[in-house]
């Protein structure tokens, strides 16, 4: 969640970041393990977002925004890449960056070529300290995390 908004600050989307957002909160719910799981991603917009659609309403998205996050959460571990002219395709990208970026997480290096935004490249370093700051901490509240980490932004 914290690297989609490290993305859309990045480059200056307040509402893709948004759906980003809320999707990385369902995105591995259905997640089974940590190795390749190609259905977790489509399992977890069938599955969780209709348990979470009040809650995103709540927080102002519309019918629109529940479709460009549950096409970024499906499409988040496929293979294929959606087309750049779908208009949730910024929604899904900063997703799959910030998925990626998260790749720090499982001792893995994260690959330049593998992110959609150059601004996602330039946060590859942040999320390597971000990653270190936290990896030996427990969190109860989001906010409390946002707090111990925003001047990474």
């Amino acid at each position: 969640m914290f690297n989609c908004l490290l993305i859309g600050y990045s480059i200056n989307n307040i509402q893709d970041t948004k759906r980003a957002f809320m999707a990385a909160y369902i995105h591995d719910m259905s997640r089974k393990h940590d190795n390749s799981c190609k259905n977790h991603g489509p399992d977890s917009a069938n599955e969780k977002l209709p348990l979470y659609a009040d809650l995103f309403h709540k927080n102002r998205l519309d019918h629109n925004d529940l479709k460009a996050i549950k096409l970024a959460v499906a499409n988040h571990c496929q293979l294929y890449e959606i087309d750049k002219d779908n208009p949730y395709y910024n929604t899904v990208a900063i997703l799959r960056d910030a998925d990626g970026l998260d790749l720090v997480r499982l001792d893995r290096i994260i690959r330049p070529d593998i992110l959609r935004f150059k601004e996602s490249v330039g946060l590859i370093k942040p999320t390597e300290e971000l990653f270190n700051r936290t990896d030996d901490k427990k969190y109860n509240k989001f906010t409390d995390f946002l707090k111990d980490n925003i001047d990474l932004i």
